[in-house]
């Protein structure tokens, strides 16, 4: 019985000198792409790394034989982040995780079975790991960035105060559509704000923004569908907003060092604007009007060889409206003029009204006072004997009662019933940039 009780001793000694390996070690660097096998004897891998406190690691697994799950531990053996199929096709992704502290880290390659419990799925498997050193930026610099089918997103950090009031855009190339998001913080928890076509077209703008605390804030630039491909110029500015009211016309200057100007007005629901920008054609420019939340109201670039015009655009919401104006092409400089009225328009109360169309005025919009439940017709004729191709827009308080458009038409008629008492907005949109004339008539 003695040598029993040694004998037992011993084994239990022996059995706890054996180093625990619950899983197949590797090792595995940033940058590296691993190439391995999940077997019913090593259902899953681990790879361990080394990495420094706020370093932002991308980990991606991906197999063609089974569903990946990914698991990232700290070396006590904590899990920080999984992940099942943010990759696509069954394929995992941990995306911008900041590294809470100096030291290794393990990833778990393994099937989403194995990672429910005993066994799992076979096959083959690559697993990649990235860093994404996040960049330096102060206020006033413009980066060129790139983005790729691996690296879907960039990282840039700067040094703002409480009540910085600042400006971010990014710009792509070829058609990017881009995307930009700030957060307070390495971490990218929670975003503060976000933007995809803010700027015009396919554009980002974050701001005028103002800081809420000091602190080290983190922006990324990213596309709309995080995974496209492209370049783009990314610039954080510390805002010099001017201040537009109706009628202003003012004058300012387009430089190499600076390409964008930004204009602030206070508008109310149900104004009529216009904004216009002398001088854009020869610079070749863009303006795009923002509302109080920060999304596109308007946009109007020189393209087509006029002045941008943002014209007849009614207000929806009161509050602060921004305009962005920039530069097409890098580099340019020069003078423009920057006009905003509050539009006076035609009254279809007062008879037919003859409206006229060129390469620079593609819009117009006259109106009618309305009565609640009336039946009206309006009569879109085309000067002339010509053909045209209108879109027209009603509403009445912010609201739409009809839509009608036609192609190569010589004239459209609109019944309906006006649903309340007050103005009827009638916007009328043709895009042939050919001077010609619609008139519009009104019976009730």
């Amino acid at each position: 019985m003695r040598r029993s009780r040694i004998a037992i001793l011993l084994m239990m000694v022996l059995l706890l000198s054996l180093p625990m390996m619950a899983f197949a070690q590797e090792e595995i660097a940033f940058g590296e792409t691993a190439e391995g096998n999940l077997t019913a004897d090593e259902p899953t891998v681990a790879y361990t790394f080394t990495a420094e406190q706020d370093q932002v690691v991308t980990i991606r697994l991906e197999s063609a034989e089974f569903d990946c799950f990914l698991t990232l531990q700290n070396a006590d053996g904590d899990v920080l982040a999984t992940d099942d199929d943010s990759a696509g096709n069954l394929d995992s992704q941990i995306t911008a995780f900041a590294i809470p502290a100096d030291g290794e880290y393990t990833i778990l390659a393994q099937s989403y079975a194995s990672s429910q419990g005993p066994g799992g799925e076979v096959g083959s498997y690559t697993l990649s790991l990235e860093t994404t050193a996040s960049s330096t930026l102060e206020y006033g610099m413009s980066v060129d960035g790139n983005l790729t089918e691996v690296e879907t997103f960039d990282d840039y950090t700067f040094q703002g105060g409480e009540g910085d009031t600042i400006i971010i855009t990014m710009i792509g190339e070829e058609g990017l559509d881009s995307y930009l998001s700030l957060f307070e913080g390495v971490d990218k928890g929670s975003a503060l704000v976000t933007n995809d076509d803010g700027a015009g077209g396919l554009n980002s703008l974050i701001g005028p923004y103002t800081l809420p605390a000091d602190a080290t804030y983190t922006i990324e630039a990213t596309s709309f569908s995080r995974s496209a491909a492209g370049d783009y110029t990314l610039s954080l500015e510390r805002a010099e907003v001017s201040n537009l009211e109706y009628g202003d016309s003012l004058e300012a200057s387009l430089t190499e060092n600076r390409q964008f100007l930004y204009y602030q007005f206070e508008g109310e629901e149900g104004d009529i604007i216009d904004l216009a920008v002398e001088g854009g054609a020869t610079l070749g420019t863009s303006v795009t009007l923002n509302g109080p939340d920060g999304y596109q109201v308007s946009y109007s670039d020189s393209y087509s060889g006029a002045d941008p015009l943002i014209n007849d655009v009614q207000l929806t919401t009161t509050g602060t409206y921004t305009v962005l104006i920039r530069t097409l092409e890098a580099g340019t400089a020069g003078k423009i003029t920057v006009a905003l009225d509050r539009a006076e328009l035609a009254s279809l109360d007062e008879g037919s009204q003859t409206l006229e169309f060129d390469d620079t005025v593609t819009r117009n919009t006259v109106l009618f006072t309305g009565t609640e439940d009336e039946v009206v017709t309006l009569t879109f004729t085309i000067a002339d004997g010509a053909t045209g191709s209108p879109s027209v827009s009603i509403t009445q308080g912010g609201s739409s009662v009809t839509y009608l458009s036609g192609t190569t038409v010589q004239a459209m008629t609109a019944t309906f019933v006006v649903p309340d008492d007050g103005d009827v907005l009638v916007q009328i949109d043709d895009y042939a940039y050919e001077a010609h004339s619609i008139e519009v008539s009104l019976s009730r």
